[in-house]
Parts: C-alpha cells; structure tokens; sequence
C-alpha cells in the first residue's frame, strides 16, 4: 500500500483491478460502494477506477472490523471523507 499511498500501510487491491475482472459496458459513469451496515458512497468511475483502493489486510492480518474490515474503500486525495467506506460489501456500477 505504501507504494502507492505513502501515509497508508496495509495490503490491498486497486479497485482498477477489481474492474478488470469484470464485464463493464461502458456506459458506466458512478460506482457506488455499500457497507453491510447499508452506508453507501456514490463516486465517480474514474476517480475511483484511478484512485480507489479495497484495503484488506494490516499488519499482516486480516483488516479488522474496527479499522473498517474486513475491506475497506481508501480514495486518497478525494475530499469527501464519506467517500472512504467501512466495510464494504458490494459495488454497484450504474
């Protein structure tokens, strides 16, 4: 994590990647991104396609729930912090 976000530490994977393993049809504009506590952030595709990252692992452990595990959003640089979801179980493409 490091590497790309220099104040973070962590293992996690770019919501870019998570993308590429799925059909996408182009027409796509928002990823919105639910809790299982049903809290949700709509974001723009592309920001989060650049910048977004699932965190789900720290210190060599799972990310734990009180830090926002097991996966949790990080767009770094976004100025909503309520863009940052704890959580996350799901991500809808509209």
């Amino acid at each position: 994590m490091r590497q790309h976000v220099p104040d973070r530490s962590g293992e996690a994977i770019g919501v870019s990647t998570l993308l590429s393993t799925v059909a996408v049809s182009g027409d796509e504009t928002r990823a919105t991104f639910k809790s299982g506590d049903d809290f949700s952030a709509d974001v723009d595709l592309e920001i989060a396609r650049k910048k977004g990252w699932l965190v789900f692992w720290l210190d060599g452990q799972p990310l734990p729930a009180w830090y926002g595990g097991p996966v949790r959003l990080l767009i770094p640089g976004i100025d909503d912090r309520c863009a940052n979801v704890k959580s996350v179980d799901r991500m809808i493409l509209s």
